[in-house]
């Protein structure tokens, strides 16, 4: 038994205290970590009650254990963190540019919820990243980036590291189904910052798939890109993964 702020949390039999959003049982952990201070991004009220003593769940603690809350919140948000981001391959070819494979249905934009997020310095002209035949993301000769779907932002300040990321859903077309097309949302980011969107009828190229994700340019250029993130959700559609937490966790802010 570990006691935690007075309560008898259960280490090694099942865990006492539980939290959910209101509409069931949303993660049980067992640990017994300190509490932590930092801030954590609100999601639905948590309750907290004592499973040993209040199996039902009806009398809510977390008014009395707000550390407590605390702490098992940003274990449930590291852990969605973790399920969402896209286990890859990264290697880098003669030509210095990098590749990115492995995953290949989650990797590539075209099925359900994708985001791809680097970090750039100013300067940067030419390929940010791209899947031949698939989809691409650059910045051209004028310090444009361009996107599929026509997409387009700046790059306004002379920061150390920008993050560009393009993020939607795409939804295939259902076989049998009359009157369902394929359709696409898309939004550019720059810096947090939604700059561009698109939603429409259309769809990516679904049968190159296995192809690398090929990041960089071959020529050595002197302004560097950050490591990517790529996820299989779209931007702030989980509050694990907003606009700013990309942008903190590809620049390492």
């Amino acid at each position: 038994m570990a006691n935690i702020e007075g309560l008898q949390m259960c280490k090694n039999r099942g865990t006492a205290l539980v939290w959910t959003n209101g509409k069931g049982t949303l993660a049980s952990f067992c640990t017994c970590a300190a509490p932590s201070a930092a801030a954590v991004p609100s999601l639905a009220r948590p309750t907290l009650f004592i499973r040993r003593h209040d199996p039902a769940g009806a009398i809510d603690v977390s008014n009395e254990y707000p550390k407590e809350v605390v702490r098992r919140t940003a274990a449930y948000q590291e852990w969605q963190k973790q399920i969402y981001e896209i286990d890859m391959v990264s290697a880098r070819d003669s030509q210095g540019q990098g590749k990115l494979t492995g995953s290949d249905f989650l990797r590539t934009a075209g099925f359900g919820k994708f985001t791809f997020a680097i970090g750039v310095e100013l300067g940067f002209k030419g390929n940010l990243a791209k899947q031949d035949n698939v989809w691409s993301l650059s910045i051209d000769a004028n310090g444009e980036v361009l996107a599929d779907f026509q997409l387009r932002g700046s790059l306004a300040n002379a920061r150390t590291c920008h993050v560009v990321a393009v993020s939607g859903t795409f939804t295939p077309r259902i076989l049998g189904i009359r009157n369902v097309r394929d359709t696409v949302e898309m939004s550019l980011y720059v810096d947090g910052t939604l700059v561009d969107t698109y939603s429409g009828v259309a769809k990516l190229n679904d049968s190159h798939f296995a192809k690398p994700t090929v990041i960089g340019e071959s020529d050595g250029q002197e302004h560097r890109l950050f490591e990517p993130v790529l996820l299989n959700i779209a931007v702030d559609r989980s509050s694990s993964w907003s606009a700013s937490s990309i942008e903190q966790r590809v620049c390492n802010l």
